[in-house]
């Protein structure tokens, strides 16, 4: 997987976003999701989130 990001910053932080609902008439708690549209795991359900970069100096 490390092989996908050789032309980014080798500094690997990243900030993932998790966000819960809940649904007062089904009673559920819901968890919102994206389906990557980028690889690697293209296609699968992933948190909202990336990698930070370093400031441009």
């Amino acid at each position: 997987m490390i092989h996908h990001y050789d032309s980014e910053d080798k500094v690997y932080i990243s900030v993932d976003c998790i966000i819960f609902g809940f649904d007062i008439n089904q009673e559920e708690l819901k968890l919102l999701l994206i389906k990557r549209d980028f690889e690697p795991k293209k296609g699968h359900w992933s948190l909202m989130g990336g990698f930070l970069k370093k400031p441009k100096p």
